[in-house]
């Protein structure tokens, strides 16, 4: 039996070519991870507020297969329209399943994550184009986190965020002056990084967080998973 534990649903931008393959390597015996992709072509918030539109579609495929949780994998698209805005997203979601099932936003899941972890002050990494590093520093700051550090690879194309060298997130946040810095935030479930996760806790001393490792750990505490990944950060080794 492939889900003695518990199954999960992954709804995943069309174009992602990265979360899945990370949830693959990522999850515990006894877990299993189900996705349906939601259209999207790219286009900036335009082009993910047209995907969000689909989400409740993508939702209704996804409770056939009997899944236990839900988690909606794309960071951009859970805080383009702010808090607020994904408040509806969740609820556009768990309208198509039953009551009780953990519903889980991957820019939500960064945020529990730092505050589990007392973090505060971060350095962000992320792909994006001006207008959604801005619109996640603002979602990150109502959140109550000090964005201290900003850095993006600015790929032009949300396609191309899944084609980068393993080491291009990597290479950015190794960079960052860390004198006063709580972790670092690697933004964009499409952006290889969950390899460089180790190597950059090891070279800066900070805990680092990424899109995929974060909804992956709410997933699986929202389950009552308890117990230890090691490989991937301090994250999921420490506080599970």
């Amino acid at each position: 039996m492939y889900a003695k534990k518990a199954r999960i649903g992954l709804l995943i931008p069309s174009l992602n070519v990265v979360a899945e393959q990370d949830f693959f390597r990522l999850l515990p015996d006894g877990y299993q991870a189900i996705s349906t992709r939601i259209r999207f072509e790219g286009g900036g918030k335009a082009g993910l507020a047209r995907m969000n539109e689909e989400v409740s579609s993508g939702t209704s495929l996804l409770v056939t297969a009997g899944v236990d949780a839900v988690g909606f994998i794309c960071t951009s698209g859970s805080f383009i329209d702010g808090p607020e805005g994904e408040q509806k997203l969740i609820e556009s979601i768990r309208s198509e399943l039953p009551e009780t099932t953990p519903v889980i936003t991957t820019s939500y899941a960064i945020v529990d994550a730092l505050k589990h972890m007392d973090i505060s002050r971060i350095a962000l990494v992320t792909p994006y184009g001006d207008d959604l590093n801005a619109l996640e520093v603002d979602y990150f700051q109502s959140a109550g986190l000090d964005v201290k550090r900003f850095a993006s690879l600015y790929v032009g194309a949300a396609v191309e965020a899944g084609r980068q060298d393993d080491d291009a997130a990597y290479n950015l946040a190794r960079q960052f002056d860390r004198d006063d810095l709580d972790a670092i935030v690697i933004s964009c479930t499409n952006l290889p990084a969950i390899d460089a996760i180790d190597r950059l806790e090891k070279e800066t001393g900070l805990p680092v967080i990424t899109s995929n490792q974060a909804t992956l750990w709410q997933l699986l505490r929202a389950l009552g998973w308890s117990g230890s990944l090691p490989g991937y950060g301090a994250l999921l080794r420490d506080n599970l």
